[in-house]
């Protein structure tokens, strides 16, 4: 498979980054899906290749991590996170709302109700857990018997 040449240098690039070849891979799978939407068959062959691993390696690195796709997104990414510091301040919630009103399963491709543009539910709204811009900053308290300015 022939590639970019911007994609070929960012390759390149990674290779000698890493001192351990492997350790590329994430990386590489990453500037592929930027590239083309999606990491099909072809690409998996040729990372493999210049990564000197097996298919099978990549293929079951590309099914651990979800931000990897084998299928096109829709327009909309959409997702929701819901590990456990999320559902404590109502990250379920979210979830199920964004189900009813949209009316589409997780990892699913609709074409509803958005005017003429095709979404994908896989949601992320961020929670006060889980953005850092949305945490309040402790106020400055002074501890010294001489109180000396707070910053």
């Amino acid at each position: 498979m022939t590639l970019p040449e911007p994609l070929e240098a960012k390759f390149d690039t990674l290779l000698r980054r890493y001192p351990v070849k492997r350790s590329a891979l994430v990386p590489m799978l990453l500037y592929a899906q930027d590239q083309f939407g999606q990491i099909n068959d072809a690409m998996i062959e040729e990372i493999a290749q210049r990564l000197d691993l097996n298919v099978l390696q990549v293929t079951e690195t590309l099914a651990y991590y979800s931000m990897l796709r084998r299928k096109p997104a829709g327009k909309y990414h959409v997702q929701v996170c819901t590990n456990v510091s999320c559902m404590l301040r109502g990250g379920n919630r979210i979830y199920e709302h964004v189900q009813r009103n949209r009316r589409c399963r997780s990892t699913t491709t609709s074409t509803k109700t958005l005017p003429r543009k095709r979404w994908t539910r896989s949601w992320t709204i961020s929670t006060p857990a889980t953005n850092p811009s949305r945490w309040r900053a402790p106020r400055a308290r002074c501890t010294s018997a001489i109180r000396p300015r707070c910053r």
